[in-house]
Protein backbone atom coordinates (compact mmCIF):
# COMPACT_ATOMS: atom_id res chain seq x y z
CA UNK A 1 0.00 0.00 0.00
CA UNK A 2 1.38 3.23 -0.82
CA UNK A 3 0.87 5.84 2.20
CA UNK A 4 1.01 9.78 1.30
CA UNK A 5 2.31 11.21 4.71
CA UNK A 6 0.91 14.87 5.18
CA UNK A 7 1.27 17.50 7.56
CA UNK A 8 -1.21 20.11 8.41
CA UNK A 9 0.53 22.97 9.34
CA UNK A 10 -0.02 26.89 10.42
CA UNK A 11 1.88 30.09 11.06
CA UNK A 12 -0.41 31.07 13.96
CA UNK A 13 -2.74 29.57 16.44
CA UNK A 14 -6.52 29.79 15.82
CA UNK A 15 -7.50 29.15 12.31
CA UNK A 16 -8.80 25.69 12.48
CA UNK A 17 -6.28 23.67 11.55
CA UNK A 18 -6.88 20.94 13.91
CA UNK A 19 -10.67 21.13 13.46
CA UNK A 20 -10.24 21.16 9.77
CA UNK A 21 -7.46 17.87 10.60
CA UNK A 22 -10.41 15.97 12.12
CA UNK A 23 -12.82 16.85 9.16
CA UNK A 24 -10.52 15.82 6.49
CA UNK A 25 -9.50 12.77 7.90
CA UNK A 26 -13.36 11.90 8.14
CA UNK A 27 -13.94 12.98 4.62
CA UNK A 28 -11.10 10.84 2.97
CA UNK A 29 -12.34 8.11 4.84
CA UNK A 30 -15.98 8.37 3.22
CA UNK A 31 -13.56 8.36 -0.21
CA UNK A 32 -12.88 4.89 1.04
CA UNK A 33 -9.16 5.58 2.13
CA UNK A 34 -7.78 3.88 5.03
CA UNK A 35 -7.04 7.14 7.40
CA UNK A 36 -4.54 7.70 10.13
CA UNK A 37 -4.06 11.34 12.11
CA UNK A 38 -1.31 12.21 14.10
CA UNK A 39 -1.23 14.98 16.85
CA UNK A 40 2.07 16.20 16.78
CA UNK A 41 1.63 18.93 18.93
CA UNK A 42 3.26 16.84 21.66
CA UNK A 43 3.66 20.57 23.77
CA UNK A 44 -0.33 21.53 23.60
CA UNK A 45 -2.46 18.84 22.54
CA UNK A 46 -5.73 19.02 21.81
CA UNK A 47 -6.99 16.38 18.93
CA UNK A 48 -8.01 14.25 21.15
CA UNK A 49 -10.57 16.25 22.98
CA UNK A 50 -12.04 16.19 18.91
CA UNK A 51 -12.10 13.17 18.80
CA UNK A 52 -13.48 11.75 22.36
CA UNK A 53 -9.73 10.04 23.58
CA UNK A 54 -9.54 12.41 26.40
CA UNK A 55 -7.38 9.47 28.70
CA UNK A 56 -5.37 7.45 26.84
CA UNK A 57 -3.22 4.65 27.80
CA UNK A 58 -0.93 5.27 25.55
CA UNK A 59 -0.10 8.34 23.28
CA UNK A 60 2.69 9.73 21.08
CA UNK A 61 4.46 11.41 24.24
CA UNK A 62 5.03 8.13 25.83
CA UNK A 63 6.12 6.38 22.61
CA UNK A 64 8.28 9.01 21.74
CA UNK A 65 9.77 8.53 25.52
CA UNK A 66 10.24 4.89 25.20
CA UNK A 67 7.28 4.00 27.65
CA UNK A 68 4.74 2.68 25.08
CA UNK A 69 4.74 0.52 21.97
CA UNK A 70 3.59 2.63 18.61
CA UNK A 71 0.58 -0.46 18.39
CA UNK A 72 -0.93 0.77 21.90
CA UNK A 73 -0.95 4.06 21.21
CA UNK A 74 -3.24 3.86 18.02
CA UNK A 75 -7.09 4.25 18.45
CA UNK A 76 -10.36 3.46 16.68
CA UNK A 77 -12.59 6.48 15.80
CA UNK A 78 -16.48 5.87 15.44
CA UNK A 79 -15.63 7.81 12.14
CA UNK A 80 -14.03 4.70 10.64
CA UNK A 81 -10.08 6.45 10.51
CA UNK A 82 -7.36 5.78 13.36
CA UNK A 83 -5.87 8.57 15.76
CA UNK A 84 -2.95 8.59 17.44
CA UNK A 85 -3.57 11.33 20.33
CA UNK A 86 -1.06 13.38 22.17
CA UNK A 87 -1.01 13.83 25.59
CA UNK A 88 -3.27 15.91 27.43
CA UNK A 89 -1.24 15.58 30.82
CA UNK A 90 2.05 15.71 30.24
CA UNK A 91 3.45 18.58 27.97
CA UNK A 92 6.74 17.96 26.06
CA UNK A 93 8.54 18.90 23.27
CA UNK A 94 10.92 16.37 22.59
CA UNK A 95 9.68 15.11 19.13
CA UNK A 96 13.59 13.09 18.80
CA UNK A 97 12.68 9.20 17.09
CA UNK A 98 9.27 10.87 15.51
CA UNK A 99 10.31 10.16 11.64
CA UNK A 100 11.14 6.82 12.41
CA UNK A 101 7.67 6.21 14.34
CA UNK A 102 6.11 7.60 10.93
CA UNK A 103 8.51 5.31 8.87
CA UNK A 104 6.91 2.40 11.12
CA UNK A 105 3.43 3.60 9.89
CA UNK A 106 4.04 3.99 6.05
CA UNK A 107 2.67 0.83 4.24
CA UNK A 108 -0.48 0.23 6.72
CA UNK A 109 -2.54 3.34 5.68
CA UNK A 110 -3.13 5.47 2.27
CA UNK A 111 -3.03 8.53 4.19
CA UNK A 112 -1.31 9.73 7.93
CA UNK A 113 -2.26 13.24 8.65
CA UNK A 114 -0.07 15.24 11.08
CA UNK A 115 -1.63 17.94 12.97
CA UNK A 116 1.39 19.91 14.38
CA UNK A 117 1.91 23.07 16.09
CA UNK A 118 1.18 26.47 14.79
CA UNK A 119 4.43 28.32 14.28
CA UNK A 120 7.54 26.72 13.04
CA UNK A 121 9.68 25.78 15.86
CA UNK A 122 11.40 22.58 16.23
CA UNK A 123 8.67 20.35 17.22
CA UNK A 124 7.26 21.43 13.78
CA UNK A 125 10.49 20.68 11.87
CA UNK A 126 10.42 17.34 12.78
CA UNK A 127 6.87 16.79 12.01
CA UNK A 128 7.26 18.52 8.54
CA UNK A 129 10.97 16.25 8.46
CA UNK A 130 8.80 13.04 8.13
CA UNK A 131 5.90 14.08 5.78
CA UNK A 132 6.01 13.77 2.57
CA UNK A 133 4.36 16.90 1.70
CA UNK A 134 2.55 20.00 3.62
CA UNK A 135 -1.06 21.53 3.38
CA UNK A 136 -1.18 25.27 4.62
CA UNK A 137 -3.81 26.17 6.68
CA UNK A 138 -4.89 29.98 7.11
CA UNK A 139 -7.53 32.81 7.27
CA UNK A 140 -7.71 35.75 5.01
CA UNK A 141 -5.88 38.15 7.18
CA UNK A 142 -2.72 39.85 7.53
CA UNK A 143 -1.80 38.16 10.01
CA UNK A 144 -2.31 34.53 9.95
CA UNK A 145 -0.94 35.02 5.82
CA UNK A 146 2.24 36.71 7.12
CA UNK A 147 2.85 33.60 9.24
CA UNK A 148 2.37 31.07 7.32
CA UNK A 149 4.79 32.55 4.95
CA UNK A 150 7.43 31.45 7.46
CA UNK A 151 5.88 27.92 7.80
CA UNK A 152 6.19 28.00 4.06
CA UNK A 153 9.63 28.51 4.14
CA UNK A 154 10.39 26.06 6.62
CA UNK A 155 9.21 23.26 4.84
CA UNK A 156 10.98 24.87 1.44
CA UNK A 157 14.17 24.73 3.27
CA UNK A 158 13.34 20.78 4.45
CA UNK A 159 12.47 20.18 0.56
CA UNK A 160 8.85 19.38 1.38
CA UNK A 161 6.21 20.65 -1.35
CA UNK A 162 3.01 22.47 -0.69
CA UNK A 163 0.00 20.73 -1.89
CA UNK A 164 -1.87 23.99 -1.18
CA UNK A 165 -3.57 26.51 0.71
CA UNK A 166 -6.97 26.25 2.66
CA UNK A 167 -8.09 29.56 3.44
CA UNK A 168 -10.28 28.71 6.28
CA UNK A 169 -12.92 30.10 8.46
CA UNK A 170 -13.49 33.10 5.54
CA UNK A 171 -16.69 35.38 5.99
CA UNK A 172 -16.86 37.04 2.71
CA UNK A 173 -16.14 40.10 4.56
CA UNK A 174 -14.65 42.97 2.86
CA UNK A 175 -11.98 43.56 5.35
CA UNK A 176 -10.76 40.11 4.63
CA UNK A 177 -7.53 39.54 2.17
CA UNK A 178 -8.61 38.14 -1.17
CA UNK A 179 -7.64 35.14 -2.92
CA UNK A 180 -5.47 37.14 -5.04
CA UNK A 181 -3.76 39.02 -2.56
CA UNK A 182 -2.89 35.25 -0.49
CA UNK A 183 -1.63 33.95 -3.43
CA UNK A 184 0.51 36.91 -4.23
CA UNK A 185 1.83 36.73 -1.16
CA UNK A 186 2.16 32.94 -0.64
CA UNK A 187 3.20 32.15 -4.10
CA UNK A 188 0.86 29.22 -3.86
CA UNK A 189 -2.26 27.78 -5.21
CA UNK A 190 -5.20 27.94 -2.93
CA UNK A 191 -6.74 24.39 -3.26
CA UNK A 192 -10.09 25.14 -1.07
CA UNK A 193 -11.47 27.88 0.60
CA UNK A 194 -13.80 26.70 3.43
CA UNK A 195 -16.81 29.05 5.20
CA UNK A 196 -17.26 29.96 8.42
CA UNK A 197 -20.64 28.39 9.62
CA UNK A 198 -21.88 27.68 13.06
CA UNK A 199 -22.66 24.34 11.89
CA UNK A 200 -19.15 23.93 12.63
CA UNK A 201 -19.09 25.13 16.21
CA UNK A 202 -21.99 22.75 16.63
CA UNK A 203 -20.27 19.45 15.74
CA UNK A 204 -17.49 20.33 17.76
CA UNK A 205 -19.73 20.19 20.94
CA UNK A 206 -21.53 17.16 19.79
CA UNK A 207 -18.27 15.69 18.94
CA UNK A 208 -19.20 14.79 15.48
CA UNK A 209 -17.62 15.72 12.20
CA UNK A 210 -18.96 18.64 10.66
CA UNK A 211 -19.57 16.00 7.62
CA UNK A 212 -21.86 14.07 9.59
CA UNK A 213 -23.46 16.68 11.76
CA UNK A 214 -24.88 18.08 8.72
CA UNK A 215 -23.63 16.71 5.30
CA UNK A 216 -24.66 19.55 2.97
CA UNK A 217 -23.60 22.35 5.04
CA UNK A 218 -20.86 25.03 3.18
CA UNK A 219 -18.40 23.58 5.21
CA UNK A 220 -19.06 19.89 4.52
CA UNK A 221 -19.10 20.23 0.87
CA UNK A 222 -15.90 22.48 0.67
CA UNK A 223 -14.19 19.93 2.40
CA UNK A 224 -15.28 16.75 0.81
CA UNK A 225 -14.30 18.32 -2.45
CA UNK A 226 -10.76 19.02 -0.50
CA UNK A 227 -10.64 15.49 0.12
CA UNK A 228 -11.46 14.51 -3.42
CA UNK A 229 -8.51 16.16 -4.39
CA UNK A 230 -6.33 14.98 -2.64
CA UNK A 231 -6.93 11.54 -3.31
CA UNK A 232 -7.05 12.71 -7.51
CA UNK A 233 -10.59 13.01 -7.76
CA UNK A 234 -10.90 16.59 -8.78
CA UNK A 235 -8.66 18.32 -10.94
CA UNK A 236 -6.34 20.91 -8.93
CA UNK A 237 -6.19 23.39 -11.22
CA UNK A 238 -3.07 26.68 -11.19
CA UNK A 239 -4.49 29.53 -10.69
CA UNK A 240 -3.34 32.05 -13.27
CA UNK A 241 -2.51 34.80 -10.24
CA UNK A 242 -0.14 32.01 -8.45
CA UNK A 243 1.58 32.21 -12.56
CA UNK A 244 1.37 35.96 -12.08
CA UNK A 245 3.13 36.05 -8.31
CA UNK A 246 5.73 34.08 -9.74
CA UNK A 247 6.83 36.44 -12.28
CA UNK A 248 6.32 39.91 -10.25
CA UNK A 249 9.57 40.14 -8.05
CA UNK A 250 9.06 40.39 -4.13
CA UNK A 251 5.44 38.71 -4.21
CA UNK A 252 6.79 35.06 -4.34
CA UNK A 253 7.81 35.37 -0.54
Amino acid sequence: MMTEVISVISGKGGVGKTTLTANLADALTKQHKSVLVIDANISGANLGLHMNILNPEADLNSVLSGKSEIANAIYSHASGFHVIPASLNMASENMRGFKDVISGLVGHFDFILIDTAAGADNEVKEAIAASDSVLIVTNPEIPAVSNAALVKRLASNLGKPVKGIVVNMSRGEYLELSDMDIIKFLGENIISKIPYHDDVKQSIVLGKSVLDYKSTSPPSVEITSLSRKLCGLEEQKDSIFKTLASKIPGLNR
